[in-house]
């Protein structure tokens, strides 16, 4: 076992008797470590991530607290929260045990793990794997649901941006140190989970970033997700520091490493993310609110056309390596061999669709290259079904009125869940979205009307004053005579 995952198993276990807010901040700051496997030599054909870990262990605090375990089961039962994606992951725990052994042999498909290319459908190691990342997954965003909904200060809510801003400061810090490439023995100790690293390529003779993660293209939307989370959810903030510089300048930063990364699935991110800014300017422009409210929007959009409208003019050169980039990112990307090599994925995953009559080859049963057809493929209609009908209430959901740093957090969790699902739609390879998808998802639903009961205090219900006939009489006490019903046409007395 190497050194860095024993400090990890040193730090996770701190986090159980630390106070529970450290697990918090455990779980969100294992993002940017996602190709460690903390299992030992012994078990590395099976990857246990670190972030996958912290998860288990915040929803193992939440539920040694009475107020959040209440909040969380009350959460899972409400259809405008959790109840449609725990039948989703119910019926996916269900369908990877089953239909891998109901269609064995009838279908071809990509597996997950063991054989490369194509092979016959059969129960794999991968099955478990898929199961147990889906279950962690519902663990993790109720436990932080929980966490947020019994917050009766608003510390919580800080300490949710806290983090954030430190996950993406981590993501910047683990990018440019693998891109700087001095230091690449302990970037390797980082890669230890048994997945294919695609890390050694360029585009336009520029070195692409990829973080601690196996690919470009797993890194660069996590930058740009947490960037419009600390962008869009800067007003959620108390300090007007936080609010006016970190949150925008760390987002920024954020979002152009994430340019760096040269994946196209990152472009996708950054052009719907420059969509969604338009977008919210145009909103608040149409209903006449305040121009302090969006006024930073739109001197970034101002700032960003100025610097390259005078780079254009000064130096028409200097634009040709960006447009050069974009250009094999996006517009070419047809052409790459990457593209081709999942494009068969993507139609051997619905041919397996088909195959199955509707029903799915059972989670983790085929890798594609899209979160959606994984969805179809793996879980059919019924999957299909249960996971759009969780995303329609999850999008769908109204703001809470009672508190308007909790209604910006949920706007925010929204628009960054609408950047993480594109990117996912792109090269999602696999069922589960990961636990990004949790934290996203628990901040809109904690900052949604549905949830204001949730995790807060009954109000006491007062005493009535005794009334004259209930309470008891003295001795001696005449009995109370009841009052003669007065009627609507009754003067009140003089």
């Amino acid at each position: 076992m190497s050194p860095i995952v024993i400090v990890f198993w040193i730090m996770a276990a701190g986090t159980l008797f630390l106070p529970e807010v450290v697990a918090l901040y455990f779980f969100i700051c294992m993002t940017p470590f996602g190709a460690l496997n903390t299992m030992p030599e012994a078990f590395s054909s099976v990857n246990l991530l670190p972030q996958t870990v912290a998860a288990l262990i915040l929803a193992a605090r939440a539920m040694m607290n009475k107020d959040m375990r209440t909040a969380q089961l009350t959460a899972l039962v409400k259809w405008r929260g959790f109840a449609f994606l725990a039948l989703f992951v119910v019926y996916g725990v269900f369908s990877a045990f089953v239909f891998p052994r109901i269609f064995e042999g009838r279908v071809e498909v990509f597996a997950l793990q063991g054989v490369a290319g194509r092979t016959k459908l059969e129960p794999t190691m991968a099955n478990i794997n898929q199961s147990a990342y889906l279950i962690s997954d519902l663990l993790s965003v109720t436990a932080l649901f929980a966490y947020l909904k019994c917050d009766r200060t608003g510390e919580v809510r800080e300490h949710l941006m806290k983090a954030s801003m430190i996950c993406g400061l981590l993501l910047l810090g683990t990018g440019l140190l693998e891109y700087s490439d001095v230091a690449p023995e302990l970037v390797a100790m980082f890669r230890t989970a048994s997945y294919d690293n695609f890390v050694t390529g360029e585009v336009v003779t520029l070195h692409r970033i990829a973080g601690f993660f196996p690919e470009a293209s797993a890194y660069g939307p996590k930058c740009v997700v947490f960037g419009g989370l600390l962008f869009f959810g800067r007003a959620a903030c108390r300090s007007n520091l936080w609010r006016k510089v970190w949150c925008p300048l760390v987002a920024m930063i954020l979002i152009g490493v994430g340019a760096l990364s040269t994946s196209s699935t990152a472009f996708c991110c950054i052009f719907l993310f420059l969509g969604l800014l338009c977008a919210r300017i145009g909103y608040l422009i149409f209903r006449r609110r305040r121009f302090a409210e969006y006024s930073l929007d739109v001197s970034l959009l101002v700032f960003g056309a100025l610097v390259l409208g005078l780079a254009w003019m000064a130096a028409p050169e200097l634009l040709n390596g960006p447009i050069n980039l974009l250009d094999s990112a996006v517009f070419k990307k047809g052409e790459s061999s990457s593209y081709i090599e999942r494009s068969g994925w993507n139609s051997l995953g619905k041919l397996a669709f088909w195959g199955t009559d509707g029903v799915g080859v059972g989670v983790g049963g085929a890798r594609v290259s899209n979160w959606a057809i994984a969805v179809v493929s793996n879980t059919g209609v019924v999957g299909t079904a249960l996971m759009g009908a969780y995303l329609y209430f999850l999008f769908y959901q109204k703001p809470t009125k009672t508190n308007p740093r909790w209604a910006t957090l949920a706007h925010a969790g929204k628009y960054s869940m609408a950047i993480f699902m594109a990117g996912e739609v792109v090269s999602g390879t696999t069922i589960d979205p990961g636990q990004i998808f949790s934290i996203l998802a628990a901040t809109i639903a904690a900052g949604s009307a549905w949830s204001d009961q949730i995790g807060q205090p009954a109000a006491r219900k007062k005493r009535p004053a005794s009334a004259p006939g209930l309470r008891r009489r003295k001795p001696g006490e005449a009995a109370p005579q009841p009052e003669e019903p007065q009627t609507a046409f009754a003067s009140p007395q003089a």
